[in-house]
């Protein structure tokens, strides 16, 4: 267990000596989904998609460029498709809602 401990800290270590405003902008939108995912559980059955839903298209698009800058394909397509489903969502919820 302690080497799975320092593996994590030398890697995260490397991270920032490599890129610190990539380190700091995954950390970033990383509790911005664990507050998400904590909102949702929370406010189930009404669930409030008109703040969660930028929330969630906002550190999508973050984890997206984080995944560029380390040259990742599969990641980047991830999260575009996720920015993707859920802005259709999103414009779908204000459809519904105000049109």
């Amino acid at each position: 267990m302690n080497k799975l401990i320092t593996g994590v800290a030398d890697y995260i270590r490397q991270d920032w000596a490599e890129n610190k405003i990539r380190t700091v902008l995954e950390v970033t939108a990383w509790i911005t989904s664990m507050c998400c995912a904590i909102a949702v559980a929370i406010t189930v059955p009404d669930v409030p998609w008109l703040i969660l839903y930028p929330l969630f298209i906002s550190h999508c698009a973050v984890f997206a460029y984080c995944a560029w800058t380390r040259g990742s394909t599969g990641m980047i397509a991830n999260y575009l498709v996720l920015c993707t489903v859920d802005a259709i969502g999103l414009t779908k919820l204000i459809w519904i809602t105000y049109g």
